[in-house]
């Protein structure tokens, strides 16, 4: 019938039909790819990660900061909590506790909960929430 319509031969058809398939598959992929790209990017913040890496990897501290504006932290994997304890308590926050993966910071009665995570499987991120709090008190040291 599609012979007919398409005054091709079935074999032709069959090609046709097999080269629609290959291009839906490479743009379902690319589609797919960008998502996934696009998550990454926002969500780790990638290029400054990657940077922060490779200032941890190339010089000697065990603890880097990522970017101010995102009050991230980086560290090995390898190395103890105590390391990015000891980096809070330098800008005059002191350690409250452990709360689940997290980490509990108080100063001037005020507290500070800081979010750990992996990045890679090679490194930890320390995320800081309560931001606006953060940049008033330690704006000037961190800077």
């Amino acid at each position: 019938m599609l012979r007919h319509l398409f005054g091709c031969r079935e074999d032709e058809i069959a090609q046709m039909k097999k080269q629609h398939q290959r291009e839906m598959m490479k743009l379902a992929l690319t589609i797919v790819f960008v998502v996934v790209m696009l998550k990454l990017f926002k969500q780790l913040k990638f290029f400054s990660m990657l940077e922060a890496v490779m200032k941890l990897e190339s010089g000697n501290k065990p603890v880097v900061r990522v970017r101010y504006r995102d009050l991230l932290f980086i560290s090995k994997k390898s190395e103890e909590d105590e390391v990015f304890i000891r980096e809070m308590d330098k800008i005059s926050w002191a350690f409250v506790g452990k709360y689940g993966r997290g980490y509990v910071f108080e100063q001037d009665g005020e507290e500070l909960f800081v979010h750990k995570r992996q990045f890679l499987g090679l490194y930890d991120v320390y995320s800081i929430g309560n931001k606006e709090y953060f940049y008033t008190k330690t704006s000037a040291l961190v800077q």
